[in-house]
């Protein structure tokens, strides 16, 4: 994973992403990256992958939905302008205390600056 020098990652978009859409909690978010490697190449699989991989009707429409609605861009920018850090799973920063219960792990977690 690439960060910048500010400690942002390519992926926070895709990680801010799938905490949006209903439906897609820790165990499926973790099933789409082992399957797809990254946020980003889970976030654009096609719906036949989805299926494929088991993500039920419903978690699989709202991400299709959320693909086609929001623009994880400007939400991201929405997020560092109030100065909100993401933390996910992939940073080095993710609080240990999180990362010790792998079942009910939040994905994403903020920290204000």
């Amino acid at each position: 994973m690439v960060e910048n020098m500010m400690g942002h990652s390519e992926q926070d978009k895709y990680w801010l992403g799938f905490n949006i859409v209903a439906g897609i909690g820790t165990a499926k978010l973790q099933a789409l990256l082992d399957a797809f490697g990254t946020a980003e190449a889970a976030w654009h699989a096609s719906p036949l992958e989805l299926e494929r991989l088991g993500l039920d009707r419903r978690a699989r429409e709202n991400l299709l939905h959320a693909r086609q609605t929001v623009d994880l861009e400007a939400k991201l920018t929405q997020v560092r302008r109030a100065g909100i850090t993401l933390l996910h799973w992939n940073t080095a920063d993710y609080p240990a205390t999180y990362a010790k219960y792998l079942c009910r792990r939040p994905s994403c977690t903020c920290t204000a600056a």
